[in-house]
């Protein structure tokens, strides 16, 4: 891994590669001089973003530590308080103005040097006031566990699953998770019964980054593209590529029938999807939950996250959210393209996608409807010690050296608080106006 010169920033565009000199800054107070690194990466991580978070990722860019120190921190020396709060702890996240209320279920026998898998939980009802969504979150004994962590989040009316405010919401949460307790990040998984298995579609369409599997029991993706139930932003199906899904649905239940679903779900096998689909004799209800706790177990045993997949297809209706997927994040889209994504329900004003694929240091990507996207680039994944190349619709967009950059690292490394999932570097690629490609698969 290359060493950085800690008082340049690199931004990479196109061809052209700029180093910018970063603004002085006034001297730290002399106790601030003596933290240890390990002490300024906990602040890091600790901050959200603002001044805060742009005070800590300079403090340790312009302190003496190489890159191959601050990155060997960030993914290895990681340490946890073993003075948390364990068993039943109650919380709240404020989006947009509404208190979100959660519940976390924490093993009694938690230990700050054990990695725990984790496990979301999406309850159904979400039309119900807020004040009737409390006691849902009051009966915790299915999720008692010695074994993972558990977050039980909460939507209601205002704020249903398949709301903008949700994702934000539901990452927020499990980022104050990620800070406090020692979570293996590659086993968290999503799950939701009835309007929460709905809303666990919805953030494989949406919001994939963060989960290694999804489990939707007797809830719709349907829903999703009917007008009436006030979903946000378009459903592109090119977006379940890669993903592991698991859903249950009843035979007789007269909601969300299963056999009027399995169009859907052989539609989404056809965009890419690992989607494994089962049928039960009875309704709208999970009376068979005991029955199948082994297989839900082992289902989610068995997928664990590839938190820097070589290949990733992506779309978006809008770049300021709902923009990325793992390395891949789409900026500006392209108005003046013509409409030839796949979606489930309306199709949107704009759109754009874009999908990968990586050999080494070589990226293929093929883009529709996008001006400008970026590459989030890995050490893990890529050799910095050599030429990177991409090109996009079959054209080079990019070949040359690219040196790791310590804002880029420190930046991504507190918005995503992901040991797995660290950036040296971003590419940013504009594409021409003037390439017609194919849709992405």
């Amino acid at each position: 891994m290359a060493s950085l010169a800690r008082l340049v920033r690199p931004l990479v565009v196109g061809h052209l590669v700029l180093a910018t000199a970063a603004v002085a800054q006034a001297a730290p107070a002399a106790a601030e001089e003596q933290t240890p690194l390990a002490g300024l990466v906990a602040r890091l991580l600790a901050s959200d973003p603002g001044g805060g978070r742009r005070k800590a990722v300079e403090r340790i860019a312009h302190g003496p530590w190489s890159f191959d120190e601050v990155y060997r921190e960030l993914r290895e020396h990681r340490s946890y308080a073993a003075d948390v709060k364990v068993g039943l702890v109650e919380g709240s996240h404020s989006v947009g103005g509404l208190t979100h209320p959660y519940l976390l279920v924490v093993p009694r026998s938690y230990t700050p040097t054990r990695r725990y898998p984790v496990r979301v939980h999406l309850h159904g009802a979400v039309d119900r006031n807020a004040e009737a969504q409390i006691p849902q979150l009051r009966r915790p004994e299915r999720f008692l566990s010695e074994d993972r962590i558990t977050i039980l989040p909460a939507a209601w009316s205002e704020s249903r699953w398949w709301q903008a405010s949700q994702v934000e919401n539901v990452t927020g949460i499990l980022r104050t998770v990620k800070r406090t307790y020692n979570v293996d990040e590659n086993r968290v998984s999503l799950m939701g019964i009835s309007d929460g298995g709905t809303g666990t579609w919805y953030f494989a369409f949406r919001c994939p980054t963060p989960w290694a599997s999804y489990l939707s029991f007797i809830g719709s993706p349907s829903v999703l593209a009917n007008p009436s139930s006030g979903t946000q932003g378009a459903i592109f199906l090119v977006n379940l590529a890669g993903k592991s899904i698991l859903a249950i649905n009843g035979k007789t239940d007269t909601l969300y029938p299963a056999e009027a679903l399995r169009p859907a779900m052989e539609a989404f096998r056809k965009a890419g999807a690992d989607v494994t689909f089962e049928v039960e004799p009875g309704g709208h209800d999970t009376e068979w939950w005991p029955r199948r706790a082994g297989q839900i177990d082992a289902f989610v045993d068995a997928h664990p996250r590839d938190p820097l997949p070589d290949r990733v297809a992506w779309a978006t209706d809008r770049t300021d959210r709902a923009k990325r997927s793992s390395w891949v994040v789409i900026d500006e889209l392209d108005q003046a393209a013509p409409k030839k994504l796949a979606v489930l329900g309306d199709e949107p004003r704009h759109s754009g996608g874009v999908s990968v694929v990586r050999l080494g240091n070589t990226v293929e990507a093929v883009a529709i409807g996008v001006r400008r996207y970026r590459l989030l680039l890995s050490p893990e994944k890529f050799d910095f010690g050599r030429d990177v190349v991409v090109s996009t619709n079959a054209r080079e967009s990019f070949r040359g050296r690219v040196e790791p950059s310590l804002y880029a690292l420190l930046e991504w490394a507190a918005e995503d608080v992901d040991r797995a999932m660290l950036f040296a570097a971003q590419l940013e690629i504009v594409v021409p106006r003037a390439l017609s490609p194919v849709e992405p698969r």
